[in-house]
């Protein structure tokens, strides 16, 4: 079995602590560790070592290597430029062909999500090992608790095992009402973004799908002059987009893994505790008539009437933001590279 760690985000969402030259995965967002250490240290004691793989920005390999010194210098994939997910694991599996079988089972995690039950997670793992090599693509499938509106959903069709559906299509992010049906009808789950194929099926995959892509990579990689223009030139596309939704072996899983995608503050902000008004704080508060806050300070915070805000504190800048705008963090981020203030970003 081989895992590959996919770890080339920067992160947006959870600034000011996530900069473009330490983002998130890098970063403890939840607990002492960071994520990317948290993902590897789930992973390490079902696969080997030796086939444990991150891929990332060639900017950030330092990173890698200072947060996991455990991982071989060749098991880290580099990427010159972010080419999204269907680039990077193309670039990944062209390296693979040289090491390992073709029937060897992939593994695909983000190296920033959380995951609170690791004995199902394990469990997750073993079972859908059993399909693999029958040229099935298994997506793990998050059984919905609320009616999201930041995931993007799959629709489940026919049983194909005891635990696993055939994939019917899957859903972008939906309205708040269309997420309330799909909760209701129980057949939908979140996409948890995790994967896992055999080798030989997902560059089958690619050749029916995507074969420039896999050919301009596969061509070029020796090339240290050529292949960085290359890489720049491939269209960047998730891997959902490119393959997984215009297949038709993909079967779902669904499983309750205590998951979050931890994509940005309001994700935070639902796995923390809160005291009896809903309000988090780093440091000491006291607060009267405020409720439903988020306060990540260096300081002892005060509040008074202050009700569904998110205040982060860093050395150099304070984001304040009412909690149903926390996806729009990146409009600050433009706007702030428009008025050349880079040094924050």
């Amino acid at each position: 079995m081989i895992a590959l760690i996919m770890a080339g985000g920067s992160g947006k969402r959870f600034w000011p602590v996530s900069r473009e030259k330490y983002p998130k995965q890098f970063i403890n967002i939840i607990g002492e560790k960071s994520l990317i250490n948290n993902t590897y240290k789930r992973i390490s004691s079902i696969f080997k070592k030796e086939n444990i793989y991150v891929v990332t920005l060639e900017s950030q390999k330092y990173l890698v290597k200072e947060h996991l010194p455990e991982i071989p210098e060749e098991n880290i994939i580099c990427e010159p430029y972010a080419r999204n997910t269907s680039a990077c694991i193309a670039l990944s599996i062209s390296i693979f062909k040289d090491r390992h079988d073709k029937n060897e089972e992939l593994f695909i995690f983000p190296a920033d999500h959380h995951i609170e039950y690791y004995n199902e997670f394990y469990k997750m793992i073993k079972k859908s090992k059993k399909i693999l090599n029958k040229k099935r693509v298994v997506i793990y499938g998050i059984k919905p608790t609320y009616p999201a509106t930041g995931y993007g959903y799959i629709e489940s069709g026919e049983q194909y095992d005891d635990d696993m559906f055939h994939v019917k299509r899957f859903k972008e992010k939906p309205d708040k009402c269309t997420a309330e049906k799909f909760l209701r009808d129980g057949y939908y789950f979140w996409n948890s973004g995790i994967f896992a194929w055999n080798l030989q099926t997902i560059e089958d995959l690619y050749l029916t799908f995507m074969p420039n892509m896999l050919e301009q990579i596969t061509n070029s990689r020796l090339s240290p002059d050529a292949f960085p223009e290359v890489y720049q030139r491939l269209p960047s596309i998730p891997i959902d987009v490119g393959i997984l939704e215009k297949a038709d072996n993909i079967v779902v899983m669904p499983v309750d893994l205590g998951w979050n995608d931890l994509g940005g503050w309001k994700s935070l902000f639902n796995l923390v505790d809160k005291d009896e008004n809903g309000i988090f704080a780093s440091e000491k508060m006291v607060a009267i008539d405020s409720r439903n806050c988020y306060f990540k300070t260096q300081k002892p915070i005060a509040a008074l009437g202050v009700e569904n805000v998110f205040l982060i504190e860093t050395d150099d800048c304070i984001l304040i933001v009412n909690d149903k705008r926390t996806e729009d963090i990146k409009k600050l981020l433009e706007i702030l590279k428009e008025k050349e203030m880079n040094y924050l970003l």
